[in-house]
């Protein structure tokens, strides 16, 4: 009786023990989400670290305010947000390259057609294009995203790329070295970067150093060139000019559609 006693109570220490590590790490788990996307981003609350006036810098008269300039870091929650996001859409590539690669890739090797075959416009028609159009819905309203920039970015790059792999896969139009083996699939429909093999031995090519440091120097110059159209148009919402029609809210569906009927 003593032995099943005891048994019976290491039992229940460990059925207690393992809810509280399930109990502390969905705790962590949420810490971590809170912290990485509780900041929706909708409105830049940042302040500036130093600010000028331009009126004084040109001796002119003028009202303090007027014609101030203030100079923002960047946001590191919004880059840290646009990454992960980013990894996502790596993710929605790797599960496409699965269904592509072994349906459609693998069946028109052995068969070798000269038409798209029905099985594989079923998988890219019913499968992967639907994946990728739902993607963006699923990811923007299971975290709650706010932000119009990681709105647009989730919903053109990986969806709109993967949606042109999977037709090149149907069509047969991939190139020749991506459809070697899986893992070259894998990493041709999940890189968001242009991936270059080299003809010879069909492997890809590595970036050279050279390369990779001009990419960031052009990367700054461009956020420095698009904090200026920012920071020009932002006081006037995006609309400089007045126009004669009212158009929709900028983050409608509608907006664009409208823009080109009307003039």
């Amino acid at each position: 009786a003593r032995r099943a006693r005891s048994i019976d109570l290491r039992g229940a220490y460990a059925i207690a023990r393992a809810s509280y590590v399930d109990v502390t790490l969905f705790s962590m788990i949420a810490s971590i989400l809170s912290f990485l996307y509780g900041d929706k981003l909708d409105a830049d609350d940042r302040e500036p670290i130093f600010t000028f006036d331009v009126a004084d810098l040109l001796g002119g008269p003028a009202d303090k305010g007027v014609l101030s300039f203030g100079i923002m870091l960047p946001n590191p929650v919004f880059w840290i947000q646009l990454i992960s996001f980013m990894m996502l859409g790596v993710m929605l590539g790797l599960v496409a390259s699965v269904f592509n690669y072994n349906l459609i890739v693998l069946r028109r090797r052995q068969s070798t057609p000269t038409s798209p075959s029905i099985e594989a416009l079923i998988v890219a028609f019913g499968i992967s294009i639907p994946l990728c159009l739902a993607f963006p819905y699923a990811v923007i309203a299971t975290f709650n995203v706010r932000n119009l920039i990681i709105k647009f970015c989730l919903a053109t790059i990986s969806p709109v790329l993967t949606i042109f792999h999977s037709l090149e896969a149907v069509f047969g139009t991939s190139p020749r070295c991506a459809e070697t083996s899986f893992a070259h699939y894998a990493l041709y429909m999940a890189s968001p970067l242009e991936v270059c093999f080299d003809q010879s031995t069909c492997r890809p090519m590595k970036t050279k150093m050279t390369h990779v440091l001009r990419a960031l120097g052009e990367f700054a110059l461009f956020l420095v060139v698009l904090g200026l159209y920012q920071s020009i148009f932002a006081p006037f919402g995006y609309q400089p000019f007045a126009t004669g029609t009212e158009f929709p809210p900028l983050d409608s569906y509608s907006h664009s559609l409208k823009e080109l009927l009307t003039h």
